[in-house]
């Protein structure tokens, strides 16, 4: 993407350039992790793309569980817009004639059994915490699922389900005001099960229908 934006910009003069934001989606808030003041606007910055999401994911909400020492608690959104060249920066944000193409790449936290508590557990306060993120993460997923089930049937989606949904309802639309057509791709990661007796075989064919009605959706 970075390469034919170069070769373009070398061979003609109406320049091409690029926004970055990033946003974590954590217990239902968002939370801008890049450093940029404004969302979906376009912000002079000195720094490189690779450097704002090493911020970005510096910055994100992990947390130890039983599975993972550093388990991300969130979900993250890295948004990239692509503009053409205009007289004023706000002008290409705004301008759909400018629009070149919106790439967004997710990080989904994975779903996860909500954690036992007993009232004489000296980590009570945390594993509540940790209860709070499971829900929110669970139900935002399922919101997400919901709404690619939506759009393969061609019903009603309901976008207002979820903090996740709502910031991707214009990239989830079938055709966004230009007329062009969404893709998506979705890559999973699982855990093989040994046998059919395995404890996470469950979650492994949860996560494997999820990526199903994504791919369905394209």
């Amino acid at each position: 993407m970075f390469q034919r934006m170069k070769a373009h910009n070398e061979s003609n003069n109406q320049k091409l350039f690029m926004n970055l934001s990033c946003v974590e989606v954590y217990n239902e808030e968002t939370k801008n992790l890049s450093g940029i003041k404004e969302f979906g606007k376009c912000t002079e910055f000195g720094t490189t793309c690779d450097s704002l999401i090493e911020l970005a994911i510096k910055n994100r909400t992990v947390a130890a569980t039983q599975y993972n020492q550093r388990s991300s608690r969130s979900h993250c959104l890295y948004k990239f817009t692509i503009h053409k060249e205009s007289n004023t920066c706000q002008q290409d944000i705004e301008d759909e004639d400018n629009l070149v193409g919106v790439l967004n790449l997710i990080d989904l936290a994975g779903s996860e059994r909500l954690p036992m508590i007993h009232d004489d557990d000296n980590q009570a306060q945390e594993k509540h915490q940790r209860k709070s993120e499971t829900k929110h993460i669970n139900t935002s997923l399922y919101s997400l699922s919901q709404a690619l089930k939506a759009m393969v049937r061609g019903s009603i989606v309901d976008y207002r389900s979820s903090t996740l949904t709502r910031l991707l309802k214009e990239d989830l639309t079938h055709h966004n005001k230009s007329g062009s057509k969404s893709k998506i791709v979705m890559f999973v990661n699982i855990k093989p099960p040994i046998n059919i007796q395995d404890k996470h075989i469950d979650k492994t064919i949860s996560s494997l229908q999820f990526a199903k009605d994504a791919h369905t959706f394209d």
